[in-house]
Parts: structure tokens; C-alpha cells; sequence
């Protein structure tokens, strides 16, 4: 029987910016229960990184389930064609499990199955408790589900806020030298 020859770094990460994460965390936190989303995502070398969140679709939850609305997603599609949006950068589906443990279950399965969107797509699972979970289904030539670690994406600050941290930094703090003290064995000497 053959191992596999793959080791965890060779799987791709899903890479989240803090402004995405946190449009997904206050849904999960204010959502009356469990609550999901479409988003787009890019490849960049081995890796996802989510660009965006589209609107809410119309949906019908509980504190157990959310179900997308079949005509409000047909809509979707239909508007998308209409405008002539790329439907094709639409590979992420996120939802909530609200304040239960972060799981695929069934229902994630069938929901992911009846998205697949040219070939492959990105699901996220979270809860209020800001944990999360994350996948990746390829649907062709046959279906295969890895599932992925989530990176959040550092933010960079402005760079007219580096300048003024660097002058609160020049005003308050102060370099003190570092000595190193010297070491000596009993036969040695200074």
C-alpha cells in the first residue's frame, strides 16, 4: 500500500484579511441563529486568499441550520448574468454553527455539493466563540475535501500612522545599551 507523499505545508491555507474576518464574526455574533454568506476568492501561489463578501443572500435559519433561499440565490444568478459579474471568482460559502462546535455535518455537505462553482470551492465554518474551520472540495474529476488551515492575513498601517507611532516612539522610549557581563571559568582569567 502506498503513503501518501504530502506533508501539511504542502496543503494550501486560507488566507482571511482582519476586515473580512470581522464582517464574518459580527454576522455570526448579531445573527438571530445560524447564519451564511457567499464570498470571492483568488489563488495566489499555493494558497486562498478571500477578497470579499458579497451581500446576504435571503435565508431562513435556526439555532441549528441555515438555509439558503433557492429563489433568492437563482436571482443571484440570474442578476450576475445580467451584469456580466464573474461568477467564477464566487468560490467561498461561509456559515455559522452560532454557539455549537465547528463541524462539517450533512447538511454543510449537501450545501457545499449544490454550490460547486467551476470546479472547486472554499467553505468556512465558525461559532461566537471566534472558531473556525475551513475546506476545500474539488468536484472534478472526482469529489475530494481537504480541509485547510486559516491564516489572517496581518494588516499593514498607513503610513501616516507609522509616522506618528515612530514620533511617539522617538518622544518616549529610550535605547538603553545592553551589557553582556563576561564569563570566566576558574582557569581562566581576565
Amino acid at each position: 500500500m502506498c503513503e501518501p507523499i504530502v506533508n501539511e505545508r504542502q496543503l494550501p491555507y486560507v488566507f482571511l484579511p482582519p476586515e473580512i474576518l470581522s464582517l464574518i464574526q459580527g454576522y455570526i455574533d448579531l445573527a438571530p441563529g445560524e447564519i451564511s454568506g457567499l464570498g470571492e476568492v483568488e489563488v495566489s501561489r499555493n494558497d486562498f486568499v478571500v477578497t470579499k463578501l458579497l451581500d446576504l443572500l435571503d435565508q431562513t435559519v435556526s439555532n441549528g441550520s441555515t438555509n439558503l433561499d433557492q429563489d433568492a440565490l437563482f436571482s443571484f444568478l440570474e442578476k450576475a448574468v445580467e451584469d456580466e459579474f464573474d461568477l467564477s471568482k464566487v468560490k467561498l460559502w461561509w456559515h455559522s454553527h452560532k454557539k455549537g462546535n465547528v463541524f462539517w455535518s450533512l447538511q454543510d455537505d449537501n450545501t457545499i455539493s449544490l454550490l460547486q462553482n467551476s470546479g472547486w470551492i472554499i467553505s468556512i465554518v465558525g461559532n461566537q466563540y471566534g472558531e473556525y474551520l475551513a475546506r476545500l472540495d474539488i468536484f472534478r474529476p472526482v469529489h475530494i475535501t481537504l480541509n485547510l488551515k486559516i491564516s489572517i492575513i496581518p494588516q499593514k498601517l498607513p503610513r501616516r500612522q507609522l509616522a506618528q507611532l515612530r514620533a511617539k516612539i522617538k518622544q518616549k522610549v529610550v535605547l538603553k545599551p545592553t551589557v553582556i557581563p563576561a564569563v570566566y571559568t576558574n582557569q581562566e582569567g581576565p
